[in-house]
Protein backbone atom coordinates (compact mmCIF):
# COMPACT_ATOMS: atom_id res chain seq x y z
CA UNK A 1 0.00 0.00 0.00
CA UNK A 2 1.06 3.87 -0.55
CA UNK A 3 3.24 5.12 2.09
CA UNK A 4 1.41 8.26 3.30
CA UNK A 5 3.10 11.40 2.53
CA UNK A 6 2.90 12.80 6.58
CA UNK A 7 5.53 14.74 7.20
CA UNK A 8 8.24 14.13 10.17
CA UNK A 9 5.99 11.23 11.51
CA UNK A 10 4.40 8.65 9.48
CA UNK A 11 1.38 6.00 9.99
CA UNK A 12 -2.28 7.01 11.31
CA UNK A 13 -1.99 9.54 14.41
CA UNK A 14 -2.79 7.76 17.31
CA UNK A 15 -6.50 8.27 18.57
CA UNK A 16 -7.77 7.66 21.87
CA UNK A 17 -11.65 6.36 21.88
CA UNK A 18 -12.06 6.96 25.36
CA UNK A 19 -11.30 8.87 28.55
CA UNK A 20 -10.17 5.60 30.39
CA UNK A 21 -7.41 4.75 27.36
CA UNK A 22 -5.94 8.38 28.09
CA UNK A 23 -5.59 7.62 31.96
CA UNK A 24 -3.82 4.21 31.35
CA UNK A 25 -1.01 6.28 29.18
CA UNK A 26 2.05 6.64 31.13
CA UNK A 27 2.63 10.00 32.40
CA UNK A 28 -0.86 10.81 32.26
CA UNK A 29 -2.04 13.31 35.37
CA UNK A 30 -5.65 14.62 36.10
CA UNK A 31 -6.11 18.81 35.68
CA UNK A 32 -2.54 18.69 34.44
CA UNK A 33 -1.56 22.20 33.17
CA UNK A 34 -0.51 23.34 29.71
CA UNK A 35 0.66 25.87 28.17
CA UNK A 36 3.08 27.11 25.55
CA UNK A 37 6.07 27.46 27.75
CA UNK A 38 5.51 23.45 28.86
CA UNK A 39 4.52 21.99 26.17
CA UNK A 40 7.02 19.05 24.70
CA UNK A 41 4.73 16.78 21.71
CA UNK A 42 1.89 15.97 20.59
CA UNK A 43 1.10 11.88 21.60
CA UNK A 44 -1.75 12.02 19.16
CA UNK A 45 -5.53 13.03 19.32
CA UNK A 46 -9.30 12.16 21.43
CA UNK A 47 -12.78 11.85 19.92
CA UNK A 48 -15.15 11.27 22.62
CA UNK A 49 -18.78 11.02 23.31
CA UNK A 50 -18.68 12.04 26.56
CA UNK A 51 -17.04 15.74 27.14
CA UNK A 52 -13.98 16.02 29.77
CA UNK A 53 -12.36 19.60 30.83
CA UNK A 54 -9.46 21.28 28.88
CA UNK A 55 -6.39 21.68 30.82
CA UNK A 56 -5.12 24.91 29.29
CA UNK A 57 -3.38 27.36 31.66
CA UNK A 58 -5.35 30.94 31.68
CA UNK A 59 -3.59 32.73 33.79
CA UNK A 60 -2.91 30.67 36.87
CA UNK A 61 -6.55 29.07 36.71
CA UNK A 62 -7.35 25.96 34.22
CA UNK A 63 -9.93 26.43 30.92
CA UNK A 64 -11.80 23.51 32.45
CA UNK A 65 -14.20 23.63 29.19
CA UNK A 66 -15.91 20.91 28.23
CA UNK A 67 -14.94 18.97 24.71
CA UNK A 68 -15.35 16.15 22.73
CA UNK A 69 -12.78 16.67 20.40
CA UNK A 70 -8.98 17.28 21.52
CA UNK A 71 -5.33 16.62 21.76
CA UNK A 72 -3.38 14.58 24.00
CA UNK A 73 -0.14 16.03 24.72
CA UNK A 74 3.03 15.39 26.33
CA UNK A 75 4.58 18.13 28.43
CA UNK A 76 8.28 18.79 29.07
CA UNK A 77 8.54 16.69 32.13
CA UNK A 78 7.54 13.95 30.73
CA UNK A 79 3.71 13.67 32.05
CA UNK A 80 0.38 13.42 29.84
CA UNK A 81 -2.82 15.75 29.86
CA UNK A 82 -5.38 17.39 27.65
CA UNK A 83 -6.41 20.57 25.78
CA UNK A 84 -9.61 21.06 24.12
CA UNK A 85 -9.71 22.23 20.47
CA UNK A 86 -10.88 25.01 20.77
CA UNK A 87 -7.42 26.13 23.07
CA UNK A 88 -5.41 24.04 20.79
CA UNK A 89 -6.66 26.25 18.02
CA UNK A 90 -6.95 29.63 19.35
CA UNK A 91 -4.67 30.01 22.63
CA UNK A 92 -0.71 28.66 21.48
CA UNK A 93 -0.24 31.25 18.46
CA UNK A 94 0.26 30.90 14.84
CA UNK A 95 3.89 29.43 14.26
CA UNK A 96 4.72 28.20 18.04
CA UNK A 97 5.68 24.53 18.03
CA UNK A 98 2.16 23.48 19.24
CA UNK A 99 0.68 24.79 16.56
CA UNK A 100 2.88 23.49 13.52
CA UNK A 101 2.71 20.50 15.46
CA UNK A 102 -1.47 20.72 15.55
CA UNK A 103 -1.37 21.35 12.10
CA UNK A 104 0.72 18.19 11.19
CA UNK A 105 -1.32 15.95 12.98
CA UNK A 106 -4.73 17.43 11.61
CA UNK A 107 -2.96 17.07 8.12
CA UNK A 108 -2.05 13.57 8.50
CA UNK A 109 -5.22 12.72 10.22
CA UNK A 110 -7.11 13.94 7.01
CA UNK A 111 -4.69 12.09 4.70
CA UNK A 112 -5.49 8.95 6.66
CA UNK A 113 -8.99 8.95 6.54
CA UNK A 114 -9.21 10.06 2.91
CA UNK A 115 -6.67 7.44 2.02
CA UNK A 116 -8.92 5.00 4.30
CA UNK A 117 -11.80 6.12 2.27
CA UNK A 118 -9.51 5.66 -1.18
CA UNK A 119 -8.93 2.48 -0.63
CA UNK A 120 -12.50 1.04 0.59
CA UNK A 121 -13.24 2.48 -3.12
CA UNK A 122 -10.57 0.45 -4.73
CA UNK A 123 -12.22 -2.71 -3.03
CA UNK A 124 -15.26 -2.04 -4.54
CA UNK A 125 -13.68 -1.64 -8.16
CA UNK A 126 -15.07 -4.75 -9.62
CA UNK A 127 -18.97 -3.74 -8.49
CA UNK A 128 -18.21 0.30 -9.90
CA UNK A 129 -16.75 -1.05 -13.42
CA UNK A 130 -19.52 -3.29 -14.03
CA UNK A 131 -21.96 -0.79 -12.85
CA UNK A 132 -20.07 2.01 -15.28
CA UNK A 133 -19.99 -0.89 -18.11
CA UNK A 134 -23.95 -1.42 -17.76
CA UNK A 135 -24.99 2.10 -17.43
CA UNK A 136 -22.60 2.91 -20.85
CA UNK A 137 -24.81 0.51 -22.60
CA UNK A 138 -28.08 2.09 -21.58
CA UNK A 139 -26.52 5.06 -22.80
CA UNK A 140 -25.43 3.63 -26.55
CA UNK A 141 -29.02 2.26 -26.72
CA UNK A 142 -30.90 5.48 -25.49
CA UNK A 143 -28.42 7.53 -28.13
CA UNK A 144 -29.75 5.11 -30.87
CA UNK A 145 -33.36 5.77 -29.87
CA UNK A 146 -32.65 9.55 -29.63
CA UNK A 147 -31.03 9.71 -32.85
CA UNK A 148 -34.18 7.97 -34.76
CA UNK A 149 -36.46 10.33 -32.41
CA UNK A 150 -34.65 13.02 -34.04
CA UNK A 151 -34.60 11.90 -37.65
CA UNK A 152 -38.10 10.93 -37.69
CA UNK A 153 -38.79 14.85 -36.30
CA UNK A 154 -36.83 16.60 -38.49
CA UNK A 155 -33.84 18.97 -38.41
CA UNK A 156 -35.20 22.33 -38.27
CA UNK A 157 -38.11 21.06 -35.47
CA UNK A 158 -34.61 19.45 -32.94
CA UNK A 159 -32.52 22.84 -33.58
CA UNK A 160 -36.25 24.67 -32.19
CA UNK A 161 -36.06 22.04 -29.16
CA UNK A 162 -32.27 22.37 -28.71
CA UNK A 163 -32.50 26.11 -28.54
CA UNK A 164 -35.40 25.99 -26.10
CA UNK A 165 -33.45 23.59 -23.99
CA UNK A 166 -30.48 25.69 -23.92
CA UNK A 167 -32.66 28.89 -22.63
CA UNK A 168 -35.05 26.89 -20.13
CA UNK A 169 -37.98 28.44 -21.68
CA UNK A 170 -40.29 24.97 -22.63
CA UNK A 171 -43.68 27.25 -23.04
CA UNK A 172 -44.97 27.21 -26.92
CA UNK A 173 -47.43 29.89 -27.65
CA UNK A 174 -49.08 31.11 -30.88
CA UNK A 175 -50.98 34.42 -32.02
CA UNK A 176 -54.17 34.53 -33.19
CA UNK A 177 -54.61 37.62 -35.95
CA UNK A 178 -57.98 39.19 -37.41
CA UNK A 179 -57.94 41.41 -40.22
CA UNK A 180 -60.09 44.24 -40.00
CA UNK A 181 -61.31 47.11 -42.58
CA UNK A 182 -63.29 49.91 -42.13
CA UNK A 183 -63.56 53.51 -42.95
CA UNK A 184 -63.10 56.34 -40.11
CA UNK A 185 -64.70 59.16 -39.35
CA UNK A 186 -62.78 61.18 -42.13
CA UNK A 187 -63.80 58.45 -44.48
CA UNK A 188 -60.15 57.02 -44.99
CA UNK A 189 -59.85 53.22 -45.43
CA UNK A 190 -58.03 51.58 -42.94
CA UNK A 191 -56.95 48.06 -41.79
CA UNK A 192 -56.82 46.84 -38.71
CA UNK A 193 -54.55 43.85 -37.20
CA UNK A 194 -56.19 42.45 -34.17
CA UNK A 195 -53.91 40.44 -32.12
CA UNK A 196 -54.25 37.78 -29.51
CA UNK A 197 -51.29 35.59 -27.88
CA UNK A 198 -52.12 31.77 -26.50
CA UNK A 199 -49.91 29.14 -24.94
CA UNK A 200 -50.67 25.57 -26.68
CA UNK A 201 -48.84 24.41 -23.86
CA UNK A 202 -45.20 23.08 -22.80
CA UNK A 203 -43.03 20.84 -24.20
CA UNK A 204 -41.22 18.32 -21.19
CA UNK A 205 -38.56 16.34 -21.70
CA UNK A 206 -36.55 19.27 -23.12
CA UNK A 207 -32.87 18.16 -21.44
CA UNK A 208 -32.82 15.18 -23.80
CA UNK A 209 -32.24 17.91 -26.48
CA UNK A 210 -29.28 19.97 -24.42
CA UNK A 211 -26.35 20.53 -25.90
CA UNK A 212 -23.94 17.57 -25.20
CA UNK A 213 -26.01 15.76 -23.13
CA UNK A 214 -25.10 12.38 -24.56
CA UNK A 215 -21.44 13.52 -25.30
CA UNK A 216 -20.59 14.17 -21.09
CA UNK A 217 -21.85 11.00 -19.66
CA UNK A 218 -19.19 8.74 -21.46
CA UNK A 219 -16.19 11.02 -20.87
CA UNK A 220 -16.96 11.69 -17.24
CA UNK A 221 -17.62 7.62 -16.93
CA UNK A 222 -13.82 7.56 -18.54
CA UNK A 223 -12.79 10.06 -15.74
CA UNK A 224 -14.01 7.82 -13.52
CA UNK A 225 -12.56 4.63 -14.87
CA UNK A 226 -9.02 6.32 -14.99
CA UNK A 227 -9.17 7.90 -11.76
CA UNK A 228 -10.03 4.17 -10.07
CA UNK A 229 -6.92 2.80 -12.20
CA UNK A 230 -4.90 5.12 -10.42
CA UNK A 231 -6.37 4.63 -6.97
CA UNK A 232 -5.41 1.06 -8.14
CA UNK A 233 -1.78 1.88 -8.66
CA UNK A 234 -1.52 4.50 -5.86
CA UNK A 235 -2.70 1.85 -3.05
CA UNK A 236 -0.13 -0.66 -4.45
CA UNK A 237 2.99 1.29 -5.05
CA UNK A 238 5.30 2.00 -2.04
CA UNK A 239 5.58 5.17 -3.10
CA UNK A 240 4.69 8.34 -0.84
CA UNK A 241 1.22 9.70 -1.35
CA UNK A 242 -0.24 13.46 -1.47
CA UNK A 243 -3.34 14.73 0.50
CA UNK A 244 -4.17 16.66 -3.06
CA UNK A 245 -3.64 13.84 -5.09
CA UNK A 246 -5.48 11.60 -2.59
CA UNK A 247 -8.73 14.30 -2.72
CA UNK A 248 -8.20 14.94 -6.49
CA UNK A 249 -9.27 11.05 -6.73
CA UNK A 250 -12.09 10.85 -4.35
CA UNK A 251 -13.61 13.90 -6.22
CA UNK A 252 -13.46 12.28 -9.16
CA UNK A 253 -14.69 8.64 -8.11
CA UNK A 254 -17.41 10.25 -5.90
CA UNK A 255 -18.52 10.89 -9.67
CA UNK A 256 -19.56 7.71 -10.22
CA UNK A 257 -22.87 7.49 -8.70
CA UNK A 258 -23.47 11.33 -10.36
CA UNK A 259 -22.84 9.70 -13.21
CA UNK A 260 -25.37 7.22 -12.83
CA UNK A 261 -28.21 9.48 -11.60
CA UNK A 262 -27.36 11.56 -14.65
CA UNK A 263 -28.03 8.82 -16.88
CA UNK A 264 -31.08 8.13 -15.63
CA UNK A 265 -32.81 11.86 -15.75
CA UNK A 266 -31.86 11.15 -19.48
CA UNK A 267 -34.05 8.34 -19.61
CA UNK A 268 -36.51 10.05 -17.67
CA UNK A 269 -36.30 13.32 -19.80
CA UNK A 270 -36.51 10.49 -23.10
CA UNK A 271 -39.30 9.01 -21.81
CA UNK A 272 -41.52 12.82 -21.19
CA UNK A 273 -41.20 13.46 -24.40
CA UNK A 274 -41.95 10.98 -25.58
CA UNK A 275 -45.43 10.54 -23.68
CA UNK A 276 -46.22 14.64 -24.46
CA UNK A 277 -49.17 14.60 -26.68
CA UNK A 278 -47.19 16.32 -28.85
CA UNK A 279 -49.58 19.09 -30.12
CA UNK A 280 -47.22 22.20 -28.73
CA UNK A 281 -44.42 20.73 -31.33
CA UNK A 282 -46.90 21.52 -33.94
CA UNK A 283 -46.42 25.16 -33.86
CA UNK A 284 -42.81 25.27 -33.35
CA UNK A 285 -41.95 24.92 -36.82
CA UNK A 286 -43.88 26.47 -40.33
CA UNK A 287 -42.80 24.65 -42.69
CA UNK A 288 -45.73 21.45 -44.27
CA UNK A 289 -43.36 19.07 -44.40
CA UNK A 290 -41.75 19.98 -40.99
CA UNK A 291 -45.49 20.37 -39.65
CA UNK A 292 -46.47 17.11 -40.99
CA UNK A 293 -43.05 15.48 -39.07
CA UNK A 294 -44.25 16.99 -36.13
CA UNK A 295 -48.50 15.61 -36.02
CA UNK A 296 -47.20 12.37 -36.81
CA UNK A 297 -45.15 12.57 -34.03
CA UNK A 298 -48.31 14.04 -31.82
CA UNK A 299 -50.18 11.14 -33.27
CA UNK A 300 -47.89 8.30 -32.22
CA UNK A 301 -47.95 9.27 -29.38
CA UNK A 302 -51.67 9.19 -28.63
CA UNK A 303 -51.23 5.78 -29.82
CA UNK A 304 -53.04 6.73 -33.14
CA UNK A 305 -52.21 6.54 -37.10
CA UNK A 306 -49.53 8.35 -37.93
CA UNK A 307 -50.25 8.31 -41.89
CA UNK A 308 -50.11 11.46 -43.65
CA UNK A 309 -53.19 11.64 -44.54
CA UNK A 310 -54.19 11.66 -40.56
CA UNK A 311 -51.23 13.94 -39.59
CA UNK A 312 -52.91 16.83 -42.53
CA UNK A 313 -56.40 16.08 -40.78
CA UNK A 314 -54.74 16.54 -37.30
CA UNK A 315 -53.33 19.86 -38.47
CA UNK A 316 -56.70 21.12 -39.66
CA UNK A 317 -58.58 19.75 -36.75
CA UNK A 318 -55.82 21.25 -33.84
CA UNK A 319 -55.42 24.92 -36.10
CA UNK A 320 -58.95 25.44 -36.45
CA UNK A 321 -59.71 24.39 -32.57
CA UNK A 322 -57.44 27.39 -31.83
CA UNK A 323 -58.58 29.91 -34.54
CA UNK A 324 -62.06 29.12 -32.83
CA UNK A 325 -61.02 29.50 -29.58
CA UNK A 326 -59.25 32.91 -30.24
CA UNK A 327 -62.07 34.05 -32.88
CA UNK A 328 -59.28 34.17 -35.30
CA UNK A 329 -58.94 34.05 -39.27
CA UNK A 330 -55.24 33.04 -38.95
CA UNK A 331 -52.62 31.99 -36.46
CA UNK A 332 -49.34 33.02 -36.37
CA UNK A 333 -46.69 30.75 -34.77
Amino acid sequence: MGELDEGTTSGAPRRFGSMSEVEREPGFLPDNPIDATNYRRLVGYYRFDEEVACCYRKSTVLCHEGHRFGFVAQLADGTITLVGNSCAKGRFGVGTQFDIDRRTLENRRTLHDRFGRLAGLVEQQDDIRAMLASERAAVDVLKARFDALCLALGRRLVDRLEDMARTGQNTVSIRGVTTIHYVDDDGVHRTEHRKVDHRVGRVAGLEIFRHGAFATIPLEMQGVLSALDEAVAMTNSKKKVRDFAVARLLAILGDHARVVKSVARLNDAFGQFKRGDGVPLCYLVSTTGDRLRSAQHALRAQGHDDSESQARAFLSAIDERHRMALGAQRLEY
